[in-house]
């Protein structure tokens, strides 16, 4: 089994982000296990954008992860995984190929469904509140989420400077995290990858003494398609088409015009 991991970080392009991407890759392996071979991959960003964090930049992004989406159909693997918490270009990467795709904010979110009456959500930076609020509603998950925990990081910090300090985002995260139990969170989700990647790699697994889980989105994301794969195999189970995707050969002829084999 090969399952794609893609994040909407330039991991695999600068080398600030390098132990970011070691973490994660050490991670998504530990995770699936030796039997399952997991490619990790980012999107190229220039240096600046980690000053800040916008919607507009995200959207640009966006189009690279589903065009990596594409690739790993054409390169013969089982599944996708959107390693970004807000999913971008889920919806439409699952338009365009026939693997299963699985966002890990939509997994993550649905899973802790099934640990917790409410779960609380803990966001790094709050200029991508609005973003998240929008996917929690498009998700139909609005009266599941107990709150969202704020604590104001830049993306640098995060991606480049934790994960050879990790103390200060920890303990701001906890902090957070606490916050949305109080207001009555059965489990917390970290609602970054990053970040995600971050805790599990410092073995933060509980919300301090309060009994509360804190939930591997990333890992969640990795097992449910594992998961899927498997059940197609078992099962027959297969991408839902009642609303069917564009054809192929449209697809591809739209991908020739706008250029957006180039370089791939």
């Amino acid at each position: 089994m090969k399952i794609w991991y893609n994040c909407s970080s330039a991991m695999g392009y600068h080398e600030s982000h390098k132990d970011y991407y070691n973490a994660t890759k050490e991670h998504a392996q530990t995770v699936l296990g030796p039997e399952v071979e997991v490619a990790v991959h980012g999107v190229n960003r220039p240096e600046f954008e980690l000053e800040v964090a916008s919607s507009y930049f995200e959207f640009l992004a966006k189009g690279q992860v589903i065009n990596n989406v594409i690739k790993a159909e054409r390169e013969g693997f089982d599944a996708a995984v959107l390693g970004c918490f807000l999913d971008p270009g889920l919806f439409e990467a699952r338009e365009v190929v026939d693997i299963p795709v699985i966002g890990a904010g939509e997994a993550s979110m649905l899973f802790a469904c099934m640990l917790g009456l409410k779960f609380g959500l803990v966001i790094y930076n709050p200029s991508r509140l609005t973003d998240l609020e929008r996917r929690i509603r498009i998700y139909g998950l609005e009266h599941r989420v107990a709150s969202i925990g704020l604590f104001n990081i830049s993306p640098k910090r995060l991606l480049v400077s934790s994960f050879k300090e990790p103390d200060p985002v920890i303990e701001k995260f906890l902090e957070a995290a606490k916050r949305t139990v109080e207001k009555g969170a059965d489990i917390v989700i970290p609602a970054c990858t990053g970040l995600n990647v971050l805790l599990m790699r410092n073995n933060v697994h509980r919300v301090n003494d309060t009994g509360v889980p804190v939930l591997d989105c990333v890992g969640v994301a990795l097992k449910i398609a594992k998961t899927i794969v498997e059940l197609k195999d078992s099962s027959g189970l297969f991408v839902s088409r009642k609303y069917p995707s564009p054809p192929r050969r449209m697809v591809e002829k739209l991908r020739k015009f706008y250029k957006l084999d180039n370089g791939e």
